[in-house]
C-alpha cells in the first residue's frame, strides 16, 4: 500500500492543480523484472461540460515497442464533494484493479520503477520541434535524437487558427561501444500512416528515460491544438527498445 500511495502522490503532484483546460499528466507505473514489459499511467481532467476525469494504464512490450493492453477508468463528478486529486486517486486505483490480472501475469510491479537515467527539471521548448539530448550512464554515453515527419492536415482535427500538418516521429539512440565507433539504433520510425490515436498530433517531446534489465523506455508527450482559446492538449506514449550495449 505504501508503494501505491507514493505512486499516487507523484501523479497528483505533477498535475499542478489542473489550472488549465484539459490538463493531463503521466508517469511510469512499473516494470517486469527483466524489463520486457512496462506500464505507465496517464490522467486527464476534461474542461468540457461533463467535467470528467479519467485515468488510463497502458502496458507495453518493451522488446517489440508494441502496446499490449490499455485500460481506462472514468469518473464524472456531477454533484460529488470530491476534489480533482481525490477523484484521480479513485480512477487510478480502479484502473490498476482492472489491469491487475495482466500486471500479475507479466510480473509488472509498482515497486519496480526502473532506473531514471534522464529527466530534466525544466522542459526548454524552442521553436524547433526536433530534440537532441544525451544520457551518461557510468562510462556509457547515449545520444538520443527525436525528429518529426509531416503528414497531410487532418480536416477533422481542432485547430488554433489555420490547419496544420499532422506529425509523426522518428526516435533513435546512438551509442559509442568503442573509440571512434558509433552504433545508431532506430527505436521508432512512423510509416506511411499515423496510428489513429495520433492523427491530430502536432508535436512530440521527450520528458523522461528509464531503464530496466536490457531494455529502455522513453516517455514522450504528444501535443495537439485544443481549438479552445489557443490552448494545446497533451497525451503521452512510450517508445521502448533494447538498451545499447557497451
Amino acid at each position: 500500500m505504501k508503494l501505491l500511495s507514493g505512486l499516487l502522490t507523484g501523479l497528483l503532484l505533477t498535475c499542478g492543480g489542473f489550472a488549465r483546460a484539459d490538463e493531463s499528466t503521466a508517469q511510469f507505473y512499473g516494470w517486469s523484472p527483466d524489463g520486457r514489459s512496462v506500464a505507465f499511467l496517464e490522467s486527464h481532467v476534461l474542461s468540457d461540460s461533463s467535467g470528467a476525469i479519467y485515468t488510463t494504464l497502458t502496458i507495453v512490450d518493451s522488446g517489440k515497442n508494441t502496446v499490449l493492453n490499455t485500460y481506462v477508468a472514468e469518473f464524472e463528478p456531477f454533484d460529488t464533494q470530491l476534489n480533482d486529486a481525490q477523484i484521480i486517486q479513485l480512477t487510478t486505483r480502479k484502473v490498476i484493479k482492472q489491469a491487475l490480472p495482466v500486471l500479475t501475469r507479466l510480473k509488472i510491479s509498482d515497486g519496480r520503477g526502473g532506473t531514471v537515467v534522464w529527466k530534466p527539471a525544466l522542459q526548454n521548448r524552442s521553436d524547433d520541434l526536433d530534440q537532441k539530448f544525451q544520457v551518461q550512464i557510468r562510462e556509457q554515453l547515449w545520444r538520443f535524437e527525436l525528429s518529426h515527419k509531416d503528414y497531410a492536415p487532418n480536416q477533422k482535427c481542432p485547430t488554433n487558427g489555420s490547419p496544420y500538418p499532422a506529425r509523426g516521429l522518428t526516435l533513435s539512440v546512438t551509442s559509442f561501444p568503442q573509440p571512434s565507433t558509433t552504433v545508431t539504433t532506430t527505436l521508432q520510425a512512423d510509416g506511411a500512416r499515423l496510428p489513429a490515436r495520433r492523427q491530430c498530433a502536432q508535436g512530440y517531446f521527450a520528458v523522461e528515460v528509464r531503464v530496466q534489465g536490457d531494455y529502455l523506455a522513453v516517455l514522450l508527450a504528444i501535443t495537439r491544438p485544443s481549438g479552445f482559446e489557443g490552448g494545446n492538449l497533451m497525451n503521452y506514449m512510450l517508445v521502448t527498445g533494447r538498451r545499447p550495449t557497451p
